[in-house]
C-alpha cells in the first residue's frame, strides 16, 4: 500500500477555514475543505464516486494512481 498521510492546513481563500491536504508519496493528492452544502473534495486524479449501501450513507472517492513525480497544488489547480 502507498503511503499515505492528510495534512491539516488554513484554507487559502476561505479565511477562518480549515482544509485537510491528502498526500500519497510525497505527491499532494486532493483538498478537501468546507462547502455551502457540505464538503468539496478537488483533485485531478478523481476517477469516479462509489457510493455504499447501508447505514450510515457513505461514498468512496476513487483516486488514480499518480503518474509524475512533479506535486500540484490546489493554489495551480485554482482553489
Amino acid at each position: 500500500m502507498a503511503n499515505t498521510e492528510f495534512r491539516v492546513k488554513p484554507h487559502g481563500t476561505l479565511p477562518g477555514n480549515q482544509m485537510v491536504e491528502f498526500w500519497r508519496d510525497g505527491v499532494f493528492v486532493a483538498g478537501i475543505y468546507p462547502h455551502e452544502d457540505g464538503i468539496r473534495i478537488v483533485s485531478k486524479y478523481i476517477d469516479g464516486v462509489e457510493h455504499e449501501p447501508g447505514y450510515p450513507p457513505a461514498v468512496v472517492v476513487q483516486l488514480s494512481k499518480v503518474k509524475e513525480s512533479k506535486s500540484t497544488t490546489l493554489r495551480q489547480l485554482g482553489y
